[in-house]
């Protein structure tokens, strides 16, 4: 199972992604080192490398991902992210869940529910009986893996920097009120933002 919420293939992304990020704050270390090793005298260069290393340690920051406890039931829906719940609305029989990611928030995107079709775009619709889950990011687009996980909870992309994230579905779907309120902090693949009448049964 471990291998479908965390996707090998996923992983090498996001090590990639993070690694890509840091190149810069790297060299620098490591051109550092070679010329004190060679007893080459630069102005300043214990402080471009100090300040390196602190660029280095923050994208690490900000590229960590957690290990969410999965709810086991198959017919809820989970936080595709770490955040904020900004609003829960509920008008012309549809539903509205706005989350707000942080800057500081983990970077990870996960599936809110099972699956069935790859993800390319910025707007996703989830097939759900005859109904369909929409999220979507506003102005911004998240990295889609390539090959990403589809089965709820497991790693679908990354999010760098603050996102509105935004759900919507027909009330229809629910087997009971949403639970989530203003203000509740959300974790990414964990938190159960609701229960669905019926299981999600993925097409083999």
């Amino acid at each position: 199972m471990i291998d479908k919420i965390m996707p090998m293939n996923c992983i090498r992304q996001w090590q990639f992604q993070k690694y890509k990020t840091a190149l810069l704050p790297i060299i620098i270390i490591v051109l550092g080192f070679i010329l004190k090793l060679g007893r080459i005298q630069i102005p300043y260069i214990s402080i471009l490398m100090g300040l390196s290393l602190v660029a280095y340690l923050a994208v690490i920051f900000l590229y960590r991902i957690g290990n969410p406890a999965i709810p086991e039931q198959d017919n809820v829906i989970v936080s595709p992210v770490h955040g904020k719940v900004i609003s829960v609305e509920q008008s012309n029989g549809m539903i509205k869940i706005r989350i707000n990611k942080s800057f500081f928030d983990p970077i990870e995107l996960r599936c809110p529910i099972d699956i069935q079709e790859k993800v390319i775009d910025s707007e996703i619709e989830i097939s759900y009986g005859n109904h369909e889950i929409q999220m979507s990011f506003g102005e911004k687009t998240p990295i889609f893996f390539h090959d990403h996980g589809k089965v709820m909870g497991s790693l679908l992309g990354l999010m760098l920097g603050t996102f509105n994230v935004t759900l919507r579905f027909n009330e229809s779907i629910l087997s009971q009120p949403i639970p989530i309120k203003n203000g509740d902090i959300v974790k990414a693949g964990e938190t159960i933002l609701c229960e669905l009448s019926k299981p999600v049964i993925i097409k083999s």
